[in-house]
């Protein structure tokens, strides 16, 4: 079973060939979800069932700390071990702004891909259209920090 501290220290050990297959594994799976266990998709809209709890995450924004804080208080991980009813909702702006972008966006495509029942990624302002860039709009430059051109 994942645990926080294991996500955390791949976040920060991650090369780029492993960041790329993440993505590519995480693209896939989005482009192919229609429902599960306890939700369905209608249209883009994701209704999940009524029961459990829902830990809501907005505006990490490449700020790695702040999602472990998150993930540690909220007891997520150990909650799904423990087969409890319990979804991580992700509100968007996974970066910009900090400079850990490319290790947050490892951490939630980790879980996403993990407990793709359970983990729901929504897109933000910070992962708009090409046309309408946010501003500041700085992961290229973190991605190109961590593993180059």
């Amino acid at each position: 079973m994942l645990g926080v501290s294991e996500l955390a220290r791949g976040a920060l050990e991650v090369d780029a060939g492993e960041f790329r297959r993440l993505v590519s594994r995480a693209v896939e799976l989005l482009s192919s979800r229609s429902g599960g266990r306890s939700w369905r998709l209608r249209g883009r809209l994701v209704e999940l069932s009524a029961v459990g709890e829902a830990v809501v995450v907005g505006d990490v924004h490449g700020k790695l700390e702040d999602l472990v804080h998150v993930l540690r208080d909220s007891r997520f991980l150990d909650k799904v071990k423990e087969g409890e009813d319990v979804y991580l909702v992700f509100l968007g702006d996974y970066g910009d702004r900090g400079v850990q972008g490319p290790e947050v966006y490892y951490v939630v495509l980790r879980l996403l891909l993990e407990f793709p029942d359970r983990v729901f990624l929504l897109r933000g302002n910070h992962e708009g259209p090409s046309d309408l860039m946010p501003y500041p709009h700085d992961l290229p430059f973190h991605l190109r920090m961590k593993f180059g051109e």
